[in-house]
């Protein structure tokens, strides 16, 4: 009887058949227990789920940040880094919209640092106002610039002018496109070479933007560093403004001798209508071809800046920033952007023969 009663327990214990047998249930979901995060994601401690060891219940890891908003190159700013999304520049600006490239460019506006002149040539720049030290006190005190503060409208007319020769710092900005740019703010002509301004706005915020910039040197950045860089704010005929990332000393400097970096600079606010008027620091709302208010130095006509001062007397041809015109069988110099059969009685322009009574017009 013993025999049987082990041999009907050994049966069953052997039996998968058995009554007593347990079913086979599916593994658990590691969401639904808890293990919600992805554990690459996790910061300090992490409880991995057993059956899938990629998931596990953690505080997630905060995102990378930034010191500095970081601009995209589809036209978003953050100061975190996003994936999916290819960094162009870091914004030093907010108030302007300005953000700075990556990285120093050459002359042939390609990525890399390489020094140059600022142009082959010297000239007072037609349509570009001349900030002296009056205007620009040089030196390390750093008190705020008002004067030729508009890098765009800067790089416009150094680009426009004949008598600068070849312009190396202004064509490589304006040259400069980023790999991975994707959309029409940031391609070639949309660079340009900072104001004086802007440098120093750079300057202040140099360890934020170093700091910025180390972040993303997998995208190629590389920092602001030490050396002097070129401006689009020029002095006079022969100088340009230039900035010492060392120590912050503003000063000028002969434009086709010394040798300095370039770093580009763009506008990142695509719904931003640019002023294209050359001397103007605001442009009628929602027409970028027409100046409301002008830059010191220079008086509205028709929606055009020239400047305020022109000759005491009728000279032998043109001075610079006029331009000869024909009058009623009567050559006249007048204003750049100027027509001497305008309407506006405040125009004036000079006969540009002083032998035949020239004057007023």
């Amino acid at each position: 009887m013993k025999k049987l009663s082990l041999l009907l327990m050994l049966g069953t214990v052997l039996n998968p058949w058995s009554a007593n047998a347990t079913d086979c249930v599916a593994t658990p979901d590691c969401a639904s227990l808890g293990y919600t995060m992805d554990a690459s994601k996790c910061s300090g401690a992490a409880l991995k789920c057993p059956w899938d060891t990629s998931k596990a219940a953690c505080k997630e890891k905060e995102a990378l940040k930034s010191q500095l908003p970081i601009l995209y190159s589809d036209g978003t700013v953050s100061k975190e880094i996003l994936s999916g999304k290819t960094p162009i520049g870091v914004v030093f600006d907010e108030t302007n919209k300005l953000a700075i490239a990556l990285t120093n460019v050459k002359k042939d506006g390609t990525a890399g640092s390489e020094v140059m002149h600022w142009s082959s040539s010297y000239c007072d720049t037609p349509g570009l106002q001349n900030c002296t030290a009056t205007e620009i006190p040089y030196g390390t005190n750093l008190t705020p610039i008002t004067c030729g503060v508009d890098g765009r409208l800067n790089t416009n007319a150094i680009l426009a002018s004949t008598c600068n020769g070849t312009t190396y710092a202004a064509t490589a900005t304006n040259n400069y496109q980023p790999a991975a740019c994707t959309k029409d703010f940031c391609k070639k002509s949309k660079w340009f070479l900072p104001s004086i301004r802007d440098l120093q706005n750079i300057y202040l915020q140099k360890t934020q933007i170093d700091a910025s910039l180390t972040l993303l040197k997998s995208n190629g950045a590389t920092d602001i560093g030490t050396r002097y860089y070129w401006s689009s704010t020029e002095y006079n005929m022969g100088d340009a403004w230039r900035f010492g990332m060392n120590n912050g000393n503003r000063d000028f400097g002969d434009k086709d001798y010394l040798n300095h970096f370039v770093r580009p600079v763009i506008y990142y606010d695509v719904s931003k209508t640019q002023c294209k008027v050359i001397n103007c620091t605001t442009c009628v709302s929602g027409n970028s071809a027409q100046c409301s208010i002008c830059a010191s130095g220079y008086i509205l006509q028709d929606g055009l800046c020239v400047s305020a001062s022109l000759p005491t007397e009728p000279i032998d041809g043109c001075p610079l920033n006029t331009t000869p015109q024909t009058c009623n069988g009567q050559e006249y110099c007048c204003p750049t952007g100027v027509s001497c059969l305008s309407s506006s009685g405040s125009i004036r322009c000079y006969m540009k023969n002083p032998d035949v009574g020239g004057g007023l017009l």
